[in-house]
């Protein structure tokens, strides 16, 4: 990552801060130029110069942008004042202490090393105007500051650095840098050079270049995004290119260039996808929030709604959405169908389950199989409509591309008239991948067997099946503190002296995060063990894990601990989840259609006749659990709530022992029956 630490000109940014223009009625009208949203939603707003609207008194603050949109109009609709929110779980509350623990860790820190305080609590006026005379003096570290609210935005950065580069304000100005309680990086995005810090060396100009996998969290860069506007149109930023940094639970100084292209992003009101940077995501968002806020306000056609995605299990609204959702028949609630698949679809008039279940499959088809090699299909079939004989050969439509011609006559399309059979909704749907399966998925949530379907033309691999099998699961937080094991010994086998039937797991419970190698290294030890036992005793045998979280944090794991004696080499952990003893389940999963609202293992499981003892059971109280057990000081309830964290885990490999055993059932006779999709097709003629 290249960062411009010399003085740079400031060029006119190409999406600059909000200015307050003028207050009419009860909307403080803010211009923005050079930011469209007629590519956002179908509003038809100026491309050049958008006025926001933002309710006199409103304010949006660092998280604006990194909740659900829909989240931030609830929050503003009166109409809903008195229905019940979903309360906070134990959960959620342990991460918010977990994050102000963790803020005032790096703030002592901070101080202990570098000799400053920070900012004691005091009222809001107060704090603005103590952290605005300490910027004026010079200070190089402010911890606990806040800044004023400036065109509509508020925000309280944990720390502002002083960067010793000039800004309108000085001969110095301030970068944001916020303090969180998980890791700095997630995915799997190939390493690459980034800058990190310390509490020991916190200053841009100190920091060194390492590579790290992953990349930046985005809800974090997002409010540092957020801070980075506010420093600017206060006059404070530094004249280097945007940039923010984040203190993670390793106490990292992880930085990050706010104008870099390093996130693929949907936008709000397409859901077109394409690579942009925290400053852009930030202002399309904030733009369209407020937008969509001062619509509901106005009664007016909302541009905002509903949509089951992954942040809905932490919100106050869940209940008030999922209630909403299930009344309209949502087709959110359609395994695989995403936030971007619901704007598209919405474009055809397509919202709920029967609308996308009652579309033409064998258009769809067509479509998907024109998308898969990239021939554009909608153009010729609106070429088809308005071509004035349709007894003339496709030939007409595709002029000179050889590739589209020998595509349709393969479909069976020869003449014009052909083409016009397929479906015209369809054809003016903005295509995505596998549209038919999406429609197929829509007629088994609607079947009242509740069981999954076959997939039409597709070959369903079968379950991959051993003498020896072991289901796999782990859980974990900011480190992976248990791996559960179930064995169960087939075909008469002989077991080997490594393995022995039902539950096994390898854990930190005694010893806490610091054991987290030494948990893996004894799992990964005893999985080799059991593979070379069994090599040797003539037995086959496989590992199932369900989807490739496992994977993950294994590399993870292998990243953070290098020098752990044991600790395998990313090459190696790659090497044996390619094996044949490793088998990710999901993948057969995968190749079904399920009548369910995701392909969790807790929403499928359950169709396998499987149960969780506890009904608290799940991942983020597994958390909880082991937070207790490693904190508390009362013997018993460590005892118990070791018990539960176990019990939790060994139902979670048992449930995918129990939905492979099923599934490997349906596909060959012997239990469930399994009907195609195309037996659904006779309902939607």
């Amino acid at each position: 990552m290249i960062i411009s630490l010399s003085p740079i000109r400031r060029s006119e940014p190409s999406m600059p801060s909000a200015r307050v223009m003028r207050s009419i009625a009860s909307f403080s009208l803010i211009t923005v130029k050079g930011i469209s949203l007629s590519d956002l939603n179908p509003s038809g707003l100026n491309p050049s110069e958008t006025k926001i609207r933002i309710p006199v008194g409103a304010t949006g603050d660092g998280r604006f942008t990194t909740e659900c949109a829909h989240r931030e109009v609830n929050n503003r609709n009166h109409a809903y004042d008195d229905l019940p929110r979903t309360e906070p779980s134990a959960f959620v509350q342990l991460l918010m202490e977990q994050g102000f623990a963790h803020e005032s860790d790096v703030f002592s820190k901070i101080e202990t090393e570098h000799g400053v305080v920070r900012l004691p609590a005091m009222g809001a006026d107060d704090l603005v105007d103590e952290t605005a005379t300490m910027m004026r003096k010079g200070a190089r570290l402010i911890l606990a500051g806040g800044l004023p609210t400036v065109s509509g935005r508020s925000g309280k950065p944990d720390i502002l650095i002083r960067v010793e580069q000039p800004s309108r304000n000085a001969a110095w100005g301030y970068v944001p840098v916020d303090a969180k309680s998980h890791r700095g990086f997630d995915g799997k995005a190939k390493a690459k050079s980034w800058l990190i810090g310390s509490t020991t060396s916190p200053f841009l100009e100190t920091t060194v270049a390492s590579d790290v996998i992953g990349t930046p969290v985005l809800d974090d860069s997002l409010q540092l995004a957020h801070y980075w506007e506010m420093l600017s149109e206060l006059g404070w930023v530094p004249s280097v290119d945007p940039i923010g940094g984040i203190f993670d639970v390793d106490f990292q100084l992880v930085w990050r260039r706010l104008d870099e292209a390093l996130w693929r992003y949907e936008h709000p009101g397409t859901g077109a996808s394409s690579p942009r940077s925290a400053l852009e995501i930030l202002d399309i968002e904030w733009s369209f929030r407020w937008e969509a806020i001062a619509r509901m306000l106005d009664g007016q056609t909302p541009i905002t709604e509903p949509i089951l995605h992954g942040s809905c299990a932490t919100c106050p609204w869940k209940n008030v959405c999922y209630d909403e959702l299930r009344e309209s028949e949502h087709v959110s609630l359609i395994a695989g169908v995403t936030k971007a698949h619901v704007k598209k679809l919405a474009l055809i008039g397509v919202r709920t389950q029967t609308q996308l279940a009652n579309l033409d499959v064998r258009t769809a088809s067509v479509f998907d199989r024109a998308h898969a090699v990239n021939i554009d299909l909608t153009k010729y079939r609106l070429m088809a409509t308005d071509h004035p004989n349709q007894d003339d050969s496709v030939k007409e439509l595709t002029g000179r591309s050889r590739k589209a011609l020998d595509f349709l006559e393969a479909e069976g399309f020869i003449s014009v008239s052909d083409l016009a059979t397929l479906d015209q909704t369809l054809a003016e749907l903005p295509w995505f991948s596998n549209v038919t399966r999406r429609i197929d998925s829509a007629r088994v949530r609607l079947h009242p067997d509740g069981l999954p379907h076959l997939p039409r033309g597709e070959v369903v691999p079968p379950v991959s099946r051993a003498d020896i099998e072991i289901d796999v699961d782990m859980e974990n937080s900011d480190v992976v503190y248990l791996w559960g094991t179930n064995a169960t010994v087939r075909n008469g086998a002989s077991a080997p002296s490594s393995v022995r039937e039902g539950y096994r797991p390898f854990h930190t419970l005694a010893g806490g995060h610091a054991n987290e190698a030494e948990a893996f290294v004894a799992f990964w030890k005893w999985m080799h063990d059991v593979i070379d036992e069994c090599e040797r005793g003539g037995n086959s045998v496989r590992f199932y894990c369900y989807t490739d979280a496992e994977n993950t944090r294994m590399h993870e794991i292998a990243g953070r601990w290098p020098d752990f004696p044991g600790v395998p080499s990313h090459d190696e952990i790659d090497a044996f989840c390619a094996s044949e003893h490793w088998v990710d389940l999901k993948a057969n999963v995968d190749s079904l259609i399920w009548p369910t609202d995701t392909l969790g293992l807790k929403k499928v499981a359950p169709l396998a006749g499987f149960a969780w003892r506890d009904e608290d059971a799940g991942g983020d109280n597994s958390i909880l659990w082991y937070e207790i057990v490693v904190t508390t000081d009362d013997e018993s309830q460590r005892r118990e709530m070791s018990e539960k964290l176990l019990r939790y885990n060994e139902d979670d490999v048992l449930a995918t022992k129990v939905l492979r055993e099923w599934i490997d059932d349906g596909l060959n006779g012997r239990g469930p029956v399994f009907r195609s999709v195309t037996e659904l097709d006779d309902m939607y003629e």
